[in-house]
């Protein structure tokens, strides 16, 4: 709990738009792999973030969370196949449109890997079926965003290594920036900061923030109160 709370409120500040996690904590109990329906699919929440998780009544180990504010269109894949450990979306923004997790042109691939490998971490064993994995990333044209090297994983009593990767497609790569790794949110992965640095077209309205307010429980003295304060405080030019 408190590392997703800690990501969060970093995210907060540094001001990012989408936060991909993986193994999320989640409101229902942690040994029970089904009936993940209503308050069960549910993990910390956050007023600024929406949550969005793979379809099904099994425990998603996968989520991710949009900023409220974030100018795109947000959808996802009818015919991906529904499974717990998996989410595509289509994001949609100033004119840039790609898809997170599947191998597509434009294509983001972020996740815990579990898998150690001479091309990201040269200190470790290398892996039983790290060589296919490595083929498949090249195989599809997927560029490793990693310092090689640079630990994501470290737990007490073992070794630190590099298990959390960020690949994408050609055309999405050149335009990443600051790619860095982040300690300090309180769980043993490591966070994985970039920015993808897009166009200035006009921006698209989100649905995520497009939500509706339930009007009976305003407090509408304490709205009167505030409007009254501001005509009072306000000059205006006719």
């Amino acid at each position: 709990i408190q590392a997703t709370e800690s990501a969060l409120q970093l995210a907060i500040e540094l001001k990012v738009d989408i936060i991909a996690v993986q193994e999320p904590w989640n409101l229902g109990s942690s040994q029970n792999l089904r009936d993940f329906t209503g308050s069960n699919r549910r993990s910390i929440s956050h007023r600024s973030f929406t949550q969005i998780l793979p379809e099904g009544n099994i425990r998603p180990r996968v989520m991710l969370y949009a900023a409220r504010e974030l100018q795109a269109q947000i959808s996802t894949s009818p015919s991906f196949p529904t499974d717990p450990d998996c989410l595509l979306l289509s994001i949609r923004t100033r004119g840039l449109e790609f898809q997170l997790l599947n191998v597509q042109p434009k294509t983001i691939v972020l996740g815990d890997f579990n898998t150690y490998h001479p091309l990201w971490d040269s200190f470790c064993p290398t892996s039983s079926n790290a060589s296919f994995l490595a083929e498949w990333f090249e195989d599809n044209n997927l560029e490793l965003l990693n310092t090689p090297g640079e630990v994501t994983f470290c737990r007490t009593n073992q070794r630190e290594s590099v298990l959390d990767l960020t690949l994408m497609s050609q055309d999405l790569a050149d335009k990443v920036e600051d790619w860095n790794v982040l300690k300090s949110i309180g769980s043993d992965h490591h966070g994985i900061l970039f920015t993808v640095k897009i166009g200035e077209e006009e921006c698209t309205p989100s649905p995520v923030a497009l939500q509706r307010f339930n009007t009976q429980k305003a407090d509408w003295e304490k709205f009167r109160t505030k409007v009254q304060e501001y005509m009072e405080n306000s000059h205006f030019l006719e």
